[in-house]
């Protein structure tokens, strides 16, 4: 497993280490520097929220605190990761990003009755600075994104989600501005709930339907070619090798989500491995994206639960392909913002636990 941090004071001190010594320890105060310099200024002179109903009540202190903590983090971390990197590159690009998050928030001006609206406006901004970030190195290093070193890639990841972590659960304590359903989180924990207490054969069934139906999605484009092949040989034991111990590995995963469970629920400080976090934040998007469909995955769970109970006459593979289908059109329809910034983590996660050499 990767590295150790928590989302409440080791995020603090992961972030210290991304962004320098000025975050503050404290997990409940401000994440901004103490110290004004030329990213804090360019992203003032911005004027991200001005004229905008949408940041009344302070709500323009919390963007550019926030924005600013990304922008100076991903500074720092380019100059760390990258030898000789230009800061005047950096300055041109940033300035490109706030000019594209100036327009978003011009655009999301009209939706102040979406309750989620400052849920999607952190993770749309964490979004475009996985993607101003990873352009900065592509352009750097003169080299494909797709073939650049992805423990580079995983590392741009992993700070922007620390970021929007930290500031999603600022909005929820400080704004009461919460995500309110957990329905994707809630369902897979459930599903593999069953699975870990169900015979192997059985859960080597499941996942032999999960692998097959994968096949007639254009879910392995998204992937490196090898991360696609590794993946693809994980699901091929899982479904069908004696010696991979199935239910265990689904276990692990359903650990993994119950921590996460846990933290919605009790705002516990749970130690999270870097993997973990990572698909903590992948959850958090889809919960986000689902979370004005009300109990979206309430017929597919009726009908596995059937299954599970050794009711063989429910055609389980057909309704696994079916929701994985209805996932495919679901997320069509989500902002390339937001689908793109899944898409990434997704691939950051699988690259660290399947592809990990």
């Amino acid at each position: 497993m990767q590295g150790t941090l928590s989302l409440g004071k080791e995020v603090v001190q992961t972030l210290t280490r991304f962004l320098g010594d000025s975050i503050p320890m404290n997990a409940r105060r401000s994440l901004m520097p103490l110290q004004e310099d030329k990213i804090t200024e360019v992203v003032k002179m911005s004027l991200l929220c001005r004229d905008l109903d949408l940041c009344q009540e302070g709500m323009h202190k919390f963007v550019n605190e926030y924005v600013t903590v990304q922008a100076k983090g991903m500074e720092n971390l380019l100059n760390a990761l990258l030898n000789g990197f230009n800061s005047d590159v950096y300055e041109l690009r940033l300035k490109h990003t706030l000019d594209s998050i100036r327009l978003m928030l011009k655009e999301d001006n009209g939706d102040n009755n979406d309750e989620n609206i400052w849920i999607n406006i952190v993770k749309k901004i964490s979004g475009k600075f996985q993607e101003m970030t990873l352009s900065c190195a592509e352009g750097h290093l003169q080299v494909d994104r797709n073939k650049m070193d992805k423990k580079l890639t995983q590392k741009f990841i992993l700070a922007t989600v620390i970021v929007e972590m930290k500031y999603l659960n600022k909005l929820c304590y400080e704004r009461h501005l919460c995500v309110k359903r957990y329905d994707c989180t809630i369902s897979l924990n459930s599903i593999l709930e069953h699975l870990k207490i169900t015979d192997e054969a059985k859960a080597r069934t499941f996942i032999k339907f999960v692998y097959e139906a994968l096949y007639d999605t254009p879910f392995y484009n998204y992937l490196s070619e090898t991360t696609a092949h590794e993946f693809q040989v994980v699901l091929n034991d899982m479904a069908y090798s004696d010696s991979v111990p199935t239910k265990e590995l689904l276990s692990a995963v359903q650990k993994i989500i119950a921590a996460r469970l846990q933290f919605i629920t009790t705002n516990t400080d749970e130690k999270l491995s870097h993997d973990s976090l990572l698909l903590h934040a992948i959850l958090t998007d889809l919960d986000n994206i689902y979370s004005k469909k009300s109990n979206p995955f309430a017929e597919f769970l009726n009908y596995f639960f059937t299954w599970v109970s050794n009711e063989e006459s429910v055609n389980i593979s057909k309704h696994i392909r079916d929701i994985i289908e209805d996932i495919g059109k679901y997320l069509k329809l989500v902002s390339n913002e937001l689908l793109d910034k899944l898409t990434g983590e997704v691939r950051a996660f699988l690259e660290m636990t399947v592809d990990s050499d």
